[in-house]
């Protein structure tokens, strides 16, 4: 049966392969159209096996790019948190002697006169 199979190529402008023909030959036309439907069902079932493959990696990809870049999110987010913690914290209850430092005496004293 091989020796009755020929497969021919077909090429684009690129020179890639773009296309193939399969011919099958034999006396009998019963026999040949059998033969022919099962190629075509062969190369079909086959394609479609390879597609659901590259689709199946190409999920299992994305959703693998997706996790790490949720993981980087989450502690971007978290050193953030923590950025406005301590900047909050600063703001609520900054130093009391960096404030008098701060100061000028002649300010302090005034308010100490007039808080008497």
């Amino acid at each position: 049966m091989s020796k009755d199979i020929d497969i021919q190529l077909s090429h684009g402008d690129d020179q890639k392969l773009s296309a193939f023909n399969i011919y099958y030959a034999n006396r009998d036309p019963k026999m040949a159209q059998a033969a022919t439907a099962e190629l075509a069902n062969l190369f079909i079932t086959e394609n479609l096996e390879q597609r659901q493959e590259r689709s199946e990696n190409t999920t299992k990809f994305l959703e693998d790019q997706l996790e790490q870049a949720r993981t980087k999110l989450e502690a971007q987010e978290a050193k953030m948190r923590g950025v406005q913690r301590r900047a909050l914290g600063r703001i609520a209850h900054p130093n009391p002697e960096a404030i008098c430092r701060s100061w000028p005496a002649s300010r302090m004293r005034s308010k100490r006169t007039k808080m008497r």
